[in-house]
């Protein structure tokens, strides 16, 4: 579900999860979200919503960069500066800090929402 980690050298992490985690601890979330437009530097209304999440959310960095891999994952490779803030508000209700918290907590709602899909086509089967 998480975003591909481009590392040439051997890798030292025990898995490519733990490898995405220290990436997404030491990136800033303008590169994560330049690095997933493919080198397109951001809008300035998705530069506004990042230091929004930042600094009105609370929001540590790890946090904000699973948020935006989500989005970008969720949204054909769109970075929505109103979903992202939401998003962000949500997390921040939770008091999520820590990128692993918050990709649980994506992946769960991931799994959460697919069985909402799945039990509606069987409703919709059976009308």
């Amino acid at each position: 579900m998480w975003g591909v980690v481009n590392m040439t050298e051997k890798s030292t992490f025990a898995s490519k999860e733990e490898e995405l985690i220290h990436l997404l601890s030491t990136i800033t979330p303008v590169q994560r979200l330049t690095q997933l437009s493919n080198g397109v530097a951001p809008t300035d209304a998705q530069l506004k919503a990042l230091t929004s999440l930042e600094k009105d959310n609370r929001l540590p960095t790890p946090v904000i960069n699973v948020l935006i891999e989500y989005v970008m994952l969720k949204t054909d490779v769109k970075f929505s500066p109103v979903i992202a803030e939401k998003l962000g508000g949500h997390l921040a209700r939770l008091r999520i800090s820590t990128a692993k918290e918050a990709m649980v907590l994506f992946q769960k709602q991931h799994r959460m929402f697919q069985g909402w899909l799945v039990g509606s086509r069987k409703t919709s089967v059976m009308a």
